[in-house]
């Protein structure tokens, strides 16, 4: 992929991220990607999210009520003592 094309990919990245945050957060959110690098893990008010997640959320409309259940279930599966998912957060979204 040259140049010109990675920067298309990361202004799309970019403008459906934005999206996401007006929808589920609000416009006051504090929120970015880690180490600056678009389309990797996503930052916004103590959630962590890797863009697939993002873009599931946007391309199927997930309510945001749903959205943060998810989340909440998410987070209740993470194995403390090993620090593993026990599954992907996109699996529950599903």
């Amino acid at each position: 992929m040259n140049e010109i094309q990675t920067k298309y990919i990361e202004e799309i990245q970019i403008k459906i991220t934005e999206a996401f945050v007006k929808k589920y957060f609000n416009k006051d959110a504090t929120y970015w990607w880690v180490n600056d690098e678009v389309g990797t893990v996503f930052f916004i008010n103590d959630f962590w999210l890797d863009w697939e997640v993002i873009l599931f959320c946007i391309c199927n409309n997930i309510s945001t009520k749903k959205f943060f259940q998810c989340y909440l279930k998410y987070e209740e599966n993470i194995d403390i003592t090993s620090q593993l998912e026990s599954k992907p957060l996109i699996e529950f979204l599903k």
